[in-house]
């Protein structure tokens, strides 16, 4: 049975979160966001976009590169939400797990695009999709991840994800590009704010255990001679007791 709205990387509960602060408290990071990703030129007309969901965070002007876009995601409610945010968009839903077709595949790139019946150089938008695979697949995550390299290389995508997660205040709203990826320490330290001065005699020490680290070290380390852009840090106010240090990059 498809149980993709009760996902715990999405479904229901993100869609209500969402439909309460898309159009206010997360505008500053969607605009962001937004102004990054427009310095991304795939290099083909066809895009797989990986864990859509309603598409709150995906701008329409990235849509637009696009001629051809085939969403894999297995919400059944991420189609309607979509269409709602992005009614100008024409787009083929595939609601089933692409990480189990990536593994079917044997993660060859090729084989996956033309069991889909896709022209070999379709590109890849990961809309906040990554950074989610440690709790879809929590036994498997770190295997799934280290191989996932061999499936993208030579591929043009796009990756925005959680980096960082945390219920400390933020201490910076703006976003930070880098030439080099920036360690979880350092990012930590830019962007939060310690919990409790009286506890924080330790510095980032202290403040690294109340944030949370979604490890994608193996992913980034196997795709380093890929990556040609900067790498794009922004913080993303989730709601008033929660948010997320997302990174993006792209070839």
């Amino acid at each position: 049975m498809d149980l993709g709205f009760l996902n715990i990387a999405g479904g229901i509960q993100y869609h209500l979160k969402a439909l309460r602060f898309w159009k206010n408290a997360w505008v500053p990071f969607r605009l962001q966001l937004e102004t990054w990703g427009m310095e991304w030129k795939p290099t083909s007309k066809t895009c797989v976009m990986v864990g859509p969901s309603g598409g709150y965070c995906t701008s329409d002007l990235w849509l637009k590169k696009f001629e051809h876009i085939v969403a894999w995601d297995p919400d059944p409610l991420a189609e309607t939400f979509f269409s709602r945010i992005h009614p100008k968009t024409e787009v083929q839903w595939v609601r089933k797990d692409w990480l189990k077709a990536v593994k079917d595949s044997n993660f060859d790139r090729i084989k996956f695009l033309e069991n889909q019946k896709l022209p070999l150089d379709t590109c890849f938008l990961f809309t906040n999709f990554l950074g989610q695979v440690e709790y879809i697949i929590p036994e498997t995550s770190d295997e799934f991840l280290m191989k996932l390299p061999q499936f993208l290389r030579g591929a043009c995508f796009l990756s925005f994800h959680d980096r960082l997660s945390s219920g400390l205040k933020l201490r910076r709203e703006s976003a930070w590009i880098s030439n080099a990826r920036v360690e979880s320490s350092i990012l930590a330290q830019e962007y939060y704010l310690p919990d409790d001065p009286k506890r924080s005699r330790f510095g980032i020490r202290k403040q690294i255990l109340e944030v949370e680290e979604h490890d994608l070290d193996a992913l980034v380390a196997g795709l380093k001679e890929e990556i040609k852009s900067s790498y794009f840090y922004a913080p993303w106010q989730l709601r008033a007791s929660r948010s997320q240090i997302i990174e993006g990059f792209y070839t």
